[in-house]
Parts: structure tokens; sequence; C-alpha cells
């Protein structure tokens, strides 16, 4: 202070001798002070850049969990009225799935900012280390329910599709029923029964088909358990 060092600079004018003792002392004490003020300047740095990073470590934490509580939402059940809808539904989700890849990289980028905060020492640790574990565990929790859902929409529309290849062969099998009308006369029957060696050749052509189709429809679920999956 000002105060301390008048009587010495007052005496140093004077032409007098400065006391070696209380310079060395002066000298000490301003060392002292200086390494004090940097100490308290690089301690109140680190601490602004640590505030810095935390408030940028949460908004992004914050941002990650609102964004995980849409993904959330859209994993919700919907009911499904036919097979467009089902398709619908399949192309939406993909969307989803692809949203929660994104989140994905994200999570992992700033639960790694957080163990790098934590590992330099940062005063707000604690709370750094329960956020990383908490959105870690909101993450994870949305893993197997987009998985399950996926299946159950996938299961669903190979019902779908099995109605509809059925509605298809029904249709098919109606347009092939041989009517009654029996020949009159030699060219009627002539020309029916070419009509019908071609129909017999027809559903020869086509039994593979039908075969299969039954085939399949022993692999689809119950239309209860479609129903639940649903």
């Amino acid at each position: 202070p000002r105060s301390t060092l008048f009587p010495y600079t007052t005496l140093f004018r004077s032409g007098q001798k400065l006391d070696d003792k209380r310079a060395d002392e002066l000298l000490r004490k301003l060392n002292e002070a200086w390494e004090t003020l940097r100490e308290m300047s690089d301690e109140k740095g680190n601490k602004l850049r640590q505030a810095e990073a935390q408030h940028g470590y949460f908004k992004t934490v914050d941002n990650l969990k609102t964004k995980m509580d849409e993904i959330e939402a859209g994993l919700a059940e919907k009911p499904i009225s036919d097979r467009r809808n089902c398709k619908d539904q399949l192309k939406k989700h993909a969307t989803l799935e692809s949203e929660l890849a994104h989140t994905d990289s994200k999570v992992q980028d700033v639960i790694h900012t957080g163990d790098e905060m934590v590992y330099e020492g940062h005063f707000d640790a604690d709370n750094i280390k329960k956020q990383n574990q908490e959105l870690k565990d909101k993450f994870d929790r949305l893993k197997k329910p987009t998985g399950d859902k996926k299946a159950a929409l996938e299961e669903t529309l190979r019902y779908y599709d099995f109605l509809f290849e059925v509605d298809g062969q029904l249709q098919w099998i109606q347009e092939h029923c041989p009517t009654s009308e029996l020949p009159q006369d030699m060219y009627t029957a002539q020309s029916l029964n070419k009509k019908q060696k071609k129909l017999d050749s027809d559903i020869a052509g086509h039994e593979p088909v039908i075969l299969a189709l039954l085939e399949k429809g022993k692999q689809i679920p119950e239309k209860k358990e479609v129903k639940s999956l649903i």
C-alpha cells in the first residue's frame, strides 16, 4: 500500500540508505501478493471455464432427454386399421429408429464429455456423474421397446399380407369356377370340353401357389395373437 511505501520513498529521495531487511521484506510480500493474485486469477478462470462447460453440458443433456421423450411417445401403441395403415406405421417406425440411432451417437458424445469433466476435477463432478448415468439409463430403456414394436409391426404386416394373398386367390378361384352349363349340341360340347381342358391345366399349374399359401398360413399367428402385438 502507498502508506507503507511512503517513508522509504522519502528516505531514498533524501539520500539516506534504505534498510536492506525492510526492503527484502517488502519484496517478499510483493512476490507473495503477486503469486496469490495469479493463483486466484487462475482459479477463478478455471472455475469460469468449468461453469461454461457445465452449462453447455446440461443444456445438451436436457435437449437429449427431451428428444428421447419424443421418441418414447412415438413408441406408444396405435391401433392398426388395415394393411396400408400398418405399412405407414412401419415407415414412421423406421424414421424413429433412425432418430434413435442419431441420438445414440449424441448420447455417447455427451457422456464422454461428462467423463472428461469429471476426470479433470470439475467442481460439480458428482452431479455430472449422476446425469451421465441417468442419460445412459434413459436411452437404454428405449432400445427394447423400439425393437419389440418393430417386430410387432412386421408380424402384423405379415398377417395382413397373408390375408391379402388369400383374398387374391379366392378371387382367382371364383373367376375360374366352371359353370353348370351343359352342351346342347356337338359343336358346343367340343368347345366346352376344350375350355375344360384349359381350366384343368390352369388349376394344375396354379396348385403349387395354393399349397404354398396354405403352408404359409400355418406360420401366421392366430388373429388374437396378432392383435396383442398391435
